[in-house]
């Protein structure tokens, strides 16, 4: 054994020894509850592995209760992204030709046009970074 097999022999030997140890359980999946985040003064639960905003404002538990109730029963579904892949390139550029200098803009409009007339009807929900590396390939600046 050279220096360096010993010296990880050693680590792996102290490591053994003194790893922390967690006892298995079987965990018991819990209902949902409403819980308040103050940085956002919003009630929150999670859903799914995703979490919902169910009420604003410190005082609306109650109506956060009964969001999260509707929510489970089914009642109101959840609401999946619908939206396309154009649709939110629109919604960016309105933004952008509100809030930034004509170049910008006209920059981020050339851009998105381009990866639009590609993957423009894809729901934003199915594109993958896969899509976005293969059109930058094509598309180098």
């Amino acid at each position: 054994m050279n220096g360096i097999e010993k010296l990880r022999q050693r680590f792996l030997n102290f490591w053994r020894a003194f790893r922390p140890t967690v006892p298995r359980r079987n965990f018991v999946m819990r209902d949902p509850k409403p819980w308040y985040r103050k940085s956002t003064n919003a009630w929150f639960a999670q859903v799914d592995g995703r979490q919902i905003r169910l009420a604003n404002g410190r005082d609306n538990r109650n109506e956060a209760k009964r969001k999260l109730a509707e929510i489970l029963a089914g009642v109101q579904p959840l609401k999946t992204d619908t939206l396309t892949a154009a649709q939110v390139c629109d919604k960016f550029l309105s933004f952008s030709q509100a809030e930034h200098k004509s170049e910008t803009y006209d920059g981020y409009l050339f851009y998105l046009q381009k990866f639009c007339d590609r993957h423009g009807n894809k729901p934003t929900s199915s594109l993958i970074a896969h899509h976005v590396t293969e059109w930058l390939a094509a598309n180098p600046t």
